[in-house]
């Protein structure tokens, strides 16, 4: 999440300034990999669904960086390029309210729990 939120920002500085395309794209696989795993393992329904949220925005940005690089390969509309970087920036706008205010009191609130000891279990030596 935080890798992501990483190249979020160098994203917005290079779609902000105009002066060239992207040549990278956000980092999905691992999520990709572990949340079918998770979604198995986890009761938490809320934190599942924020990070399917997050992933399919991760997704749904690539996607616009790639149609971004195509069209810029076939026009020199500048009105074109700014409006699908406007569409990546409020995409990105998304991304950042779910990496850094929903998603981190969530994945805390998860991990405290499954530090607690469970009751009744009792320890065995």
């Amino acid at each position: 999440m935080a890798a992501n939120l990483t190249l979020c920002d160098q994203l917005k500085v290079i779609l902000g300034q105009a002066l060239q395309l992207p040549s990278f794209e956000l980092d999905v696989g691992l999520l990709d990999a572990i949340l079918p795993r998770l979604v198995e393992l986890s009761v938490d329904t809320k934190l599942l669904g924020e990070l399917s949220n997050f992933r399919y925005q991760l997704h749904h940005t690539n996607r616009k960086l790639d149609h971004l690089l195509d069209d810029a390969g076939r026009t020199q509309d500048a009105g074109a390029l700014a409006r699908n970087a406007g569409s990546i920036l409020g995409t990105i706008a998304v991304l950042e309210g779910s990496g850094q205010q929903t998603l981190p009191p969530l994945l805390e609130a998860r991990i405290a729990s499954l530090e607690k000891p469970v009751r009744g279990l009792r320890r065995f030596v």
